[in-house]
């Protein structure tokens, strides 16, 4: 029987999850749904709630893996054709990081038939020949490259790289635990959430560069819902022109007019990200999935 992990989210999430959704609501259709009946609004957040995905409880995680960069530096180095690009270092490391299952299989079948090129990493050694074409050569020294089908050959070399990486649910012979879907919290990228516009786009000034003004001690310490993803401690930074003075957020632009001391908003219809509440940002991906959710239920 396959196991099974309850799809979760945390209180936290979840209440960030539903006050964002009603603040949505609020901004962006709260005239139209005044005009329905309460029912008809609950429908809305319920629906939109739906297409947030859950959390899978940590347990299941297996851990991303702990290794040393000369390790898996000194792997690449003499098992694959020193002219190897980055993208195909990366595309071999996060198919692997993508398939456990597939690595369980191949794991429990090695144990048992002692074979190193299972038939589960035979294929998986196929979708690479399919996905990278004449560039497969690339994952083989160029001395070495087999002038025969390559599945095999390749299977090892996966076979070996899920050893190093430690991909496997095997320790010394012995099933240690089952690997469940890798952890990307390590490799979390760090969001800068910035103008989008490179100069000032004042029409009396020349293209000038923007400062970046935002003190250190100062600078917002947000969460991002980006896509279906709950990204926390991302961070806002506002440009000036030194010129004009006037401020660049990441979705508005703020100036000072003529003979004035107070300054104007404007907001930016093509703006990458949305403020929404004191600390909290949204994508474009997200605030329209909300705003299209909102819209086919009225």
């Amino acid at each position: 029987m396959f196991g099974y992990h309850s799809m979760l989210l945390s209180a936290p999430s979840a209440v960030l999850m539903l006050w964002t959704i009603c603040r949505f609501f609020y901004l962006s259709t709260h005239s139209i749904i005044s005009i329905y009946s309460s029912s008809r609004t609950i429908i809305c957040l319920l629906s939109t709630l739906a297409m947030i995905p859950g959390v899978a409880a940590g347990s299941g995680q297996t851990p991303f893996p702990n290794i040393k960069f000369c390790t898996f530096s000194d792997f690449i180095n003499s098992n694959f054709s020193p002219q190897v690009s980055l993208a195909t270092v990366l595309l071999v490391l996060f198919s692997m990081l993508e398939n456990p299952e597939l690595l369980n299989l191949h794991a429990h079948m090695k144990g048992e038939k002692k074979v190193h090129a299972s038939s589960w990493l035979t294929k998986f050694a196929y979708a690479f020949q399919q996905r990278l074409g004449d560039n497969i050569q690339d994952l083989f020294p160029e001395q070495l490259y087999p002038q025969k089908p390559i599945q095999r050959d390749l299977a090892i070399k996966l076979d070996n790289l899920a050893e190093i990486l430690r991909l496997t649910p095997y320790r010394n012979g012995q099933l240690k635990s089952k690997l469940g879907n890798i952890s990307r919290k390590a490799i979390e990228p760090i969001h800068m959430i910035c103008p989008a516009t490179m100069t000032c786009t004042t029409s009396t000034c020349k293209p000038q560069h923007l400062e970046q003004v935002t003190k250190t001690a100062d600078i917002p310490v947000i969460t991002l819902l980006k896509g279906t993803s709950c990204i926390e401690n991302a961070y806002v930074l506002t440009g000036k022109c030194q010129h004009c003075k006037t401020l660049y957020v990441a979705d508005h632009e703020s100036y000072l007019p003529s003979n004035s001391q107070e300054r104007q908003e404007v907001y930016l219809n093509d703006a990458p990200h949305i403020k929404i509440g004191q600390q909290l940002w949204v994508d474009r991906v997200f605030s329209k999935a909300v705003i299209n959710a909102t819209y086919s239920f009225l």
